[in-house]
Parts: structure tokens; C-alpha cells; sequence
């Protein structure tokens, strides 16, 4: 799976994840039950898309999984998604935290007299 399909599965189980109020070792938890043993700090990796500085690719066993526990397709996990922070547009000119989506500033400054 590629970093950007990967970066998809990381948005879009966090998203989940909040929305059923779960915390990311409820989650872990969960996808045990379904089959595959999965960590916390795994959870936590999959979300941030990043391990030790580097990209994290999701396995196929782990989307099978996550989907299963989520109830939804693997497709809808794959999707791209917005972000859970800026839903995709951050303010004009600002950097999101999360996705790193960059917004390029929509007005200039007047100048003074």
C-alpha cells in the first residue's frame, strides 16, 4: 500500500475512532477480538501515518481488520479524507498540524499611509 493510501487509512480511522468515542487502545482492543493482534502504539502509528520520521504503510490484513471493526468497506477507509483537523482547508496562509495540508494566503496586506 503507498504512503498516500496509507495517509487515507490514518485519517479516516482516527475520524472513526472519534466519532464512536473510542480511545486508541479500545481500538486495539477491538481489532484483537477481530482477529489480529494490534497495539496501541500501532493504533497511534497507523493515525499519524508516521513511524521514527518515516512514512507507515498499512498492511492488508490491518484494513481488513480495521474495516470489519468500523463496520464499513475497505474502500471507504482508503478513501481520501479530510482532514479531522482543518477538514482539509486550513486558514488562508496556515499549515495544518495533522495532514500538512498548506492553504496559500488569500489577501495582501494594505499599505499603511
Amino acid at each position: 500500500m503507498t504512503a498516500t493510501a496509507s495517509r487515507a487509512v490514518g485519517l479516516n480511522t482516527r475520524a472513526l475512532r472519534k466519532q464512536v468515542g473510542w480511545t486508541m487502545q479500545q481500538l486495539a482492543d477491538r481489532c484483537t477480538e477481530h482477529g489480529l493482534a494490534v497495539h496501541r502504539a500501532t493504533i497511534s502509528k497507523i493515525e499519524r501515518g508516521m513511524s521514527d520520521g518515516a512514512p507507515v504503510h498499512v498492511s492488508a490484513d490491518q484494513l481488513a481488520v480495521l474495516a470489519a471493526v468500523f463496520g464499513v468497506t475497505a474502500d471507504s477507509l482508503l478513501a481520501a479524507a479530510d482532514c479531522p483537523t482543518c477538514t482539509g482547508t486550513p486558514p488562508a496562509g496556515m499549515t495544518c498540524n495533522t495532514c500538512g495540508t498548506r492553504t496559500p494566503a488569500t489577501h495582501t496586506r494594505e499599505p499603511q499611509r
